[in-house]
């Protein structure tokens, strides 16, 4: 028996690869996440590594060309600053290292 397909939008956050995971449980799954010129690349990384997991395929959108439309962030901009990932953050740890074990 087949199971019905999930699109589900992963940006390799602790949120959308939950979902991910919990849509695993039925759903096969193809995971779409938007590369709009992020500095930190980890996200997109975690959200093809999750894909790879779970057994799905993975598309990355490239919207970095609109960047000068969208505007910048912490997240855009050439700043050197701390890394602005909610992954940082102390209470994040052991999502962290779950992610980025291979």
């Amino acid at each position: 028996m087949t199971r019905p397909l999930s699109i589900t939008i992963c940006s390799g956050g602790m949120d959308s690869v939950t979902l991910a995971h919990l849509c695993h449980v039925t759903h096969d799954q193809h995971l779409l996440s938007f590369d709009y010129g992020q500095r930190h690349r980890k996200e997109l990384e975690y959200a093809q590594r999750c894909a790879d997991r779970l057994g799905a395929r993975w598309t990355r959108i490239d919207l970095s060309h609109l960047r000068d439309y969208i505007g910048t962030s912490a997240l855009t901009s050439d700043r050197s600053e701390e890394h602005t990932s909610e992954l940082q953050s102390p209470c994040n740890l052991v999502c962290r290292l779950l992610l980025e074990k291979k």
